[in-house]
């Protein structure tokens, strides 16, 4: 950190060139340990924080994990019973479709002898028309034989009478002609009354026919219409035949993939019984990890009691050096400012790639325990030329640090625009420090070329 220039012109000292050298080395190893050790404390805290976070946060989350998984388990439970119930019901339902099916099958076959003897029926009704038909032309030839036999009676009847009237212009011979002519009449008339008998029952017999032939007709149609509909019903039951395999088909699908499910909720009962173990595994991990936490937090309080050691004994070195006793060279002092403006370089630059991201990185607010802090509180240049200059890198050097604790408030609070902002600032004042930093070393430089020392 430091390099050692010998102060040819220091009277303050009584040791040896050799040993000023070692005791100004030491004071350098002072102000450098005091320097690691703030970034270890630093680090360390930061982290014993976020480990103990991390716990909290895996023990919540296991916590509530475990009890989602024992929710998840009541309710694969719940649904292994419910689908077996399904299943139970989805396979009952299978037999009774079954069954339907087969009554189905039967009824349908019932049908299709209904519309066999239904054609046999229609076929029997029409030879029955045709017989119908057939002894309606039978009477007719009847109605002929009978017209012509009462022609043939009218005649006799006449012919008859035109005896009667020889007879009787024969007188006695003709006597017995006119017994017969009046028999013939007789015949005649009651062929007659017999015709005419006939003729009244071939009327109703006609009627007769005629009733029956219409419905016959009407018996065929309606015969006909039925065997439609038995057609029609036929067609529906194989219709409703194919629906019923369909359907006996799907529940019998549905009850196997039930089963698979079944089977695979019982295997997901049981990962999630491994589950729920592993989460309390988890949970007591966490447990111990928050031990650990703490174990590391007081390891943290043990490291910042070293570092206030330290911090004493760079203060006490200080004063020695400021005192003129073991002086730092100009080159010494000239490379600590160099290191201080790399180190406020690197520090923005962590602010801003915390910003971006918006995660927390570990860096010092406290501007008494950074690498520049720590010599800059110890120390004091004695010369007019500096004390100005270094004395108003306070108050700038303060705000920097100040407003990397707000930036790290800001972030936890997830509020990038303020982050942004208040970065912007951090890079303003970390310039205006660097430019002081320039200044001081511009007249140290002019000092060592006239011979001067800072200390």
């Amino acid at each position: 950190m430091f390099y050692s220039k010998e102060n040819k012109h220091s009277t303050k000292t009584s040791l040896p060139g050799k040993e000023n050298k070692k005791i100004i080395q030491i004071f350098k190893q002072i102000f450098h340990t005091a320097t690691l050790i703030s970034s270890f404390d630093l680090k360390l805290s930061f982290f014993s924080n976020q480990v103990k976070g991390a716990a909290s946060n895996l023990n919540t989350i296991s916590c509530q994990s475990a009890s989602a998984a024992n929710e998840i388990t009541s309710s694969v439970t719940e649904v292994v019973a419910a689908n077996e119930s399904l299943s139970h019901s989805l396979q009952q339902i299978t037999q009774d479709a079954k069954a339907l099916n087969k009554n189905t099958l039967a009824s349908n076959e019932l049908l299709e002898n209904v519309s066999l003897e239904n054609q046999g029926l229609i076929a029997f009704s029409k030879e029955m028309q045709n017989s119908m038909v057939q002894l309606a032309g039978v009477v007719s030839k009847v109605n002929q034989v009978i017209a012509g036999i009462n022609q043939i009676s009218s005649q006799t009847k006449l012919l008859s009478l035109n005896a009667s009237i020889e007879a009787a212009r024969a007188g006695e011979a003709g006597k017995g002609f006119s017994v017969v002519a009046g028999e013939i009449k007789l015949l005649s008339e009651s062929t007659g009354e017999l015709t005419a008998n006939i003729d009244s029952l071939l009327e109703e017999m006609q009627e007769m026919v005629n009733k029956n032939q219409s419905d016959v007709d009407q018996a065929i149609q309606s015969i006909s219409n039925a065997g439609k509909h038995v057609d029609s019903v036929v067609t529906m039951m194989q219709t409703n035949v194919q629906y019923v395999e369909h359907i006996a088909n799907s529940i019998s699908g549905a009850a196997a993939s039930s089963e698979q499910v079944n089977t695979a909720l019982q295997q997901s009962s049981a990962s999630l019984e491994t589950v729920n173990f592993d989460l309390q595994s988890i949970a007591s991990s966490a447990a111990e990890l928050d031990i650990i936490s703490h174990s590391i937090n007081d390891i943290s309080l043990s490291v910042k009691t070293i570092e206030d050691e330290i911090t004493g004994l760079a203060a006490e070195s200080g004063k020695l050096v400021t005192n003129g006793h073991y002086p730092l060279s100009n080159e010494d002092f000239i490379h600590t400012i160099k290191a201080a403006i790399q180190a406020h370089i690197q520090w923005v630059e962590t602010v801003s790639k915390m910003t971006s991201a918006m995660k927390v990185s570990p860096i010092q607010t406290d501007e008494h325990k950074c690498g520049f802090g720590h010599f800059y509180f110890a120390v004091r240049p004695s010369t007019p030329r500096l004390s100005g200059l270094w004395d108003s890198i306070d108050a700038y050097h303060h705000d920097l640090h100040q407003l990397g604790e707000k930036i790290i408030h800001q972030i936890d609070e997830n509020n990038q625009p303020d982050a942004i902002q208040s970065t912007q600032k951090a890079q303003k004042l970390s310039e205006q420090i660097i430019d002081l930093f320039d200044k001081i070393i511009l007249e140290v430089q002019d000092m060592s070329r006239n011979n001067q020392q800072v200390f």
